[in-house]
């Protein structure tokens, strides 16, 4: 007990550390975020994902991201755009902290599993929390959080979907780490990559473990990122006339 209460200390001590951390760029607004807000302003307004009107050209990367504020601005026309994405990177920024907290702990568990005798070390038992002091005072990932850009989602979803896949394959169950992963590939296109690595790796490990749990899991993986990523290629080469948004020319 007395264990627990010390990490749910130290973790809220890191916390407020990486609060005061965001605090200090929080008059920071990246200008390309506003291509973004543009964008998610005349979708809003019913002219559609587009920067100027009747120009179909994709000059966003973050569909996602841009959507969540499409819906914001559709509710409320008078939203402040700019504090809505650093509240919403905080917030997420947030998240994540404890997602890497979490995933930490599932490695040290893991360590344990094959090193007993360093189970009761000091060293140990603290080791998680480096790399939690590491994200707190990164000035890069506060940076971040209030940039108006979509990567303190990014970071959340990835995290998540690892953090899930560590248990999936750990306690072999379900999980929605699938689901995670495929919205990280809809906010960002190299979050692509990241969901393919996970569904190869993740189904390797299956089918040295589990054959039966090998196919389950390859029917479901299939399936939610079939459902996701076959309707928005479809939509961006309906709209856009082309799987890859401007700047990548």
């Amino acid at each position: 007990c007395i264990k627990e209460k010390n990490n749910f200390f130290i973790i809220l001590i890191l916390s407020l550390i990486l609060l005061i951390n965001i605090s200090s760029y929080w008059v920071y607004t990246n200008d390309d975020a506003y291509i973004t807000f543009r964008y998610s302003k005349n979708l809003a307004s019913g002219i559609g994902p587009v920067f100027n009107r009747g120009e179909h050209v994709e000059g966003y990367t973050n569909f996602l991201w841009m959507l969540i504020f499409s819906g914001l601005l559709f509710a409320s026309p008078s939203l402040n755009i700019s504090l809505a994405g650093k509240l919403l990177g905080t917030f997420c920024t947030m998240i994540t902290l404890f997602l890497a907290t979490d995933l930490s702990f599932e490695i040290r568990t893991a360590i344990d599993e094959g090193k007993n005798n360093f189970k009761n070390s000091f060293l140990n038992e603290y080791l998680p929390f480096f790399s939690i002091i590491l994200l707190a005072v990164n000035p890069c990932f506060a940076l971040n959080s209030v940039s108006g850009l979509e990567t303190a989602l990014f970071t959340t979803l990835i995290t998540a979907g690892l953090c899930l896949d560590v248990r999936q394959i750990k306690y072999r169950n379900r999980s929605p780490s699938s689901l995670f992963l495929a919205m990280s590939a809809l906010t960002r296109p190299e979050g692509f990559l990241i969901a393919l690595s996970s569904y190869i790796f993740k189904n390797i490990s299956f089918l040295r473990l589990d054959k039966k749990l090998f196919y389950k899991s390859l029917l479901k993986e299939s399936t939610i990122y079939s459902l996701i990523f076959l309707p928005f290629l479809s939509f961006k080469l309906y709209f856009y006339h082309d799987i890859f948004p401007n700047t990548f020319y």
